[in-house]
């Protein structure tokens, strides 16, 4: 009889062991995907940097510019976490707007619907959404980055700014690019990046299975504001 009991615990752990692993490698396969349509562009003006990279120049720009939520997708927010159960996903509400002032003090500013995060899987979604130690959406709704200066670094601009996420805010920095004018419409902008930050900082818990650094990368076409 104790042979059949132990005989069967093996069974129960072997086949838990299993179910855990075929669940991870579901996580590990199920990724949000890129959908967004990347513009042909045109470039007015570009300069050199002093480490020797060459980079588009918008001082030519001026006035309010914004992200557009269309179809097929212009701008694009996503983000990738290693860890034992790798994650890649994506916020599906945003808006991103950028003033370009006429005397060089230009300001970017970034709200993120943290309820809109998807990254292909609806269990996770909602993990991801729901608990303390990740987004805690119903007490934290909105992640929100605001510049304070916008400098030419050695390959890139560099928004320097903060960063307001779960009821914290740290100072950051976020290069970038400047890809040009859409062709054929030169009210449309088009900027693109990708920055780490440590999730610990803003209050999330530490986990074996998960990373702490947090890969962010976009990509926005931005149109004028009408005066």
């Amino acid at each position: 009889m104790k042979k059949k009991i132990i005989i069967g615990v093996i069974a129960l752990v072997i086949l838990g062991g299993a179910g855990i692993m075929i669940f991870k490698n579901y996580l590990d396969n199920t990724k949000a995907e890129t959908e967004v349509v990347i513009q042909e562009t045109t470039v007015k003006n570009s300069e050199e940097t002093d480490k020797g990279y060459v980079i588009n120049n918008f001082d030519h720009i001026h006035g309010v510019y914004l992200s557009e939520e269309t179809k097929p997708i212009t701008s694009e927010l996503m983000f990738s976490v290693d860890g034992m159960t790798g994650t890649t996903g994506k916020f599906n509400k945003f808006e991103i707007q950028i003033e370009f002032d006429s005397t060089g003090q230009d300001q970017i500013t970034v709200v993120i619907d943290a309820a809109s995060i998807y990254t292909a899987s609806d269990l996770r979604d909602e993990h991801l959404r729901d608990k303390e130690e990740f987004f805690n959406v119903k007490t934290y709704p909105n992640i929100i980055f605001k510049s304070t200066e916008i400098i030419k670094g050695d390959t890139s601009y560099i928004a320097k700014g903060e960063l307001e996420f779960l009821g914290k805010t740290n100072p950051i920095e976020i290069p970038f690019l400047y890809n040009g004018s859409k062709k054929d419409d030169e009210n449309i902008e088009v900027f693109e990046g990708k920055f780490n930050f440590d999730r610990i900082q803003y209050g999330m818990s530490e986990s074996s299975s998960i990373g702490n650094v947090v890969t962010l990368w976009f990509y926005t076409a931005l149109r004028k504001k009408p005066n």
